[in-house]
Formats: structure tokens, C-alpha cells, sequence
């Protein structure tokens, strides 16, 4: 999550999307102008997603199931 959104108190709207291809996604928004607030990243956990903020200020994340890593998986006990 970008800082200012994480430090919010109760309040504001993030709006999850759940996509077949995240990169190609954000390249699509980048394209268009679109301004990112987080780039895309992979997760440990099993997620590749970004953020952007809508017009009138709602979070959104496109998220991309992608294969966990093992390693950490396992550093959390899962």
C-alpha cells in the first residue's frame, strides 16, 4: 500500500482486481497516462500487483495470482 494510504484512519476505498496478467495491465495504464502509485512487484506470498488511484481518490490494486515462494513460505510457517 502506498504510505499515505497505510496512515489513514478509518477511511477512504481501495477497490481490489483480481487479473489474469498484471504486468501487461499496467502497461496498458502507463500507456494511456495513467499515473501508478505503487509499480508493480511480485510478493512472497503469491501475489504480483500495483496500484493506482482512481479520479476522485479510490485505491486500486491489480492483483495477479502467481506462484508462492517456498522459502518464505516456510520462514513464516506456512
Amino acid at each position: 500500500m502506498p504510505a499515505g494510504f497505510r496512515a489513514q484512519e478509518t477511511g477512504g476505498v481501495l477497490l481490489g482486481f483480481l487479473v489474469t496478467d498484471a504486468a501487461a495491465e499496467e502497461a496498458t495504464l502507463r500507456a494511456k497516462g495513467i499515473p501508478i502509485a505503487e509499480p508493480l512487484r511480485d510478493e512472497p506470498w503469491g501475489q504480483r500487483r500495483f496500484n493506482l488511484w482512481a479520479p476522485e481518490g479510490t485505491l486500486i490494486e491489480v492483483l495477479q495470482n502467481i506462484d508462492h515462494d517456498p522459502e518464505w513460505m516456510a520462514a513464516q510457517g506456512l
